[in-house]
């Protein structure tokens, strides 16, 4: 069973050290960015990679205040674009605000390789969090309770990764909806809470109290709903211990190795960029750009600025988004999931040559969109395909007509590829997972290309 999985296996995240703003570390990188002389290209989007020769040699990308698009050629390319938090509706009214995760991100770089024909691994697993509400915030102290007043965290569900997982299974039940009740809390807790959640640098926190105030809501003597809130998928590029992913030339950092903060996602770039720049030493002459693909790139892209009449890209975007929470949500089954699947097909089909973009930024909508969709179908073809229940607490596969974990899935992981225009869904066994000793620490210390 899924039970205390994670902590019995690698044991509870201890979080300590002092609090660093995020908007701080941005200036350090910035600083040191200029202090490099790097050159920064200012509203430009990433829009799809460039290959040849089975490798990737750079990038095109589109300027989303001109409408102009830039071809990037380059011996290596370090993929850093954001998860895909866009993928279901989690908020009706209020568009991507009050999401756990940046809303803006819609699953590009997974969109980027999956085109690009890169390997994407463990896209079946969804990625959730605990909200209060449809505020972009969790809670601290108190209880959580069903309807009924209960408070169903056991001690195994109280860790904080296991949350999520336990508010879907108490709503499955017929519980809901579920509470945060802190009416018990000592005043002491109280003001604890409310200086963390109202200073400027634990933003977003901060919006639960501004929310409440604006209610005329008091934590001290009500209880107010919270819900379980899909955020993304726990898969991206397959990559190895130096970020390197399955495309020579190719790198990934950052949440494209769900590397979801400043600190990991310097960390990991910093090993990915070493490992890029050696590879490029190795690189003497300059692979040519494939003039037809970056003729397709460029068809592809600005096709809707030039239809006189259409439908904007928001509109795919909802339908794709709704698809996704009906067909394809924190619940599936084999059926639902092959009907979504139908679905998407249907509409891609249907509305990709209808698209128009009036603006630059409409463009920049049809570039995400695209990859809304890209990352939709990945993500349903990897659930369908794995005929089980994946219980890895805030990450997980929960398959009603599979309820269980089933020995032919142990160690076993699902890729997904696009070859010849297809894609490809295929079973590849996972390496032990201990940790490594000393003389294996090491030999991989130094970050190779």
């Amino acid at each position: 069973t899924w039970d205390n999985y994670w902590h019995k296996k690698i044991g509870e995240r201890m979080e300590s050290g002092c609090w660093v703003k995020g908007g701080s570390m941005k200036k350090c990188l910035m600083d040191e960015v200029e202090r490099r002389g790097i050159k920064i290209e200012e509203r430009t989007m990433a829009v799809d990679l460039l290959t040849n020769d089975g490798k990737v040699i750079g990038a095109v990308a589109l300027n989303t205040r001109t409408g102009e698009l830039t071809a990037y050629h380059a011996k290596a390319v370090v993929l850093c674009t954001g998860s895909s938090s866009r993928s279901y509706i989690v908020n009706p009214g209020k568009k991507w605000f009050y999401m756990r995760d940046m809303g803006t991100n819609s699953g590009d770089g997974r969109g980027m390789v999956y085109r690009a024909g890169g390997e994407l691994t463990m896209m079946e697993l969804i990625r959730t969090d605990h909200m209060n509400g449809n505020v972009m915030a969790r809670f601290w102290g108190g209880s959580a309770v069903n309807h009924k007043g209960e408070d169903f965290l056991a001690e195994t569900y109280k860790k904080r990764w296991s949350r999520s997982y336990a508010m879907h299974e108490e709503e499955e039940k017929g519980n809901g909806p579920l509470f945060w009740d802190s009416r018990d809390m000592p005043q002491e807790g109280h003001d604890k809470w409310e200086a963390y959640t109202s200073d400027e640098k634990n933003f977003p926190d901060v919006v639960l109290t501004e929310t409440y105030t604006q209610k005329g809501q008091d934590r001290r003597k009500g209880r107010y709903e919270f819900e379980s809130q899909p955020i993304g998928f726990l898969g991206g590029p397959v990559f190895n211990y130096y970020g390197a992913t399955t495309l020579p030339g190719l790198y990934a950092a950052g949440d494209e190795i769900w590397q979801d903060s400043l600190s990991g996602a310097y960390v990991f770039a910093r090993r990915a960029g070493i490992a890029a720049s050696k590879y490029i030493e190795g690189q003497d002459e300059w692979t040519p750009i494939d003039e037809k693909q970056l003729k397709m790139i460029s068809d592809t892209i600005l096709a809707p600025s030039k239809r006189e009449n259409g439908v904007p890209p928001q509109e795919l975007e909802e339908k794709v988004r709704g698809i996704m929470t009906k067909y394809a949500y924190i619940s599936k089954t084999g059926g639902m999931l092959e009907q979504g699947l139908k679905n998407i097909r249907r509409i891609r089909e249907e509305w990709e040559g209808r698209i128009k973009a009036d603006t630059p930024h409409d463009l920049m909508r049809w570039a995400e969109v695209r990859n809304i969709m890209e990352v939709a179908e990945v993500h349903m073809e990897s659930s369908l395909f794995r005929t089980e229940s994946v219980p890895y607490g805030r990450h997980f596969l929960d398959r009603k007509d599979y309820p269980t974990q089933h020995p032919t899935w142990h160690r076993q992981r699902v890729v997904v590829k696009r070859e010849g225009g297809e894609m490809k869904v295929f079973k590849r066994r996972t390496v032990e997972q201990r940790p490594p000793t000393l003389e294996e620490y090491e030999a991989v210390k130094e970050v190779k290309p």
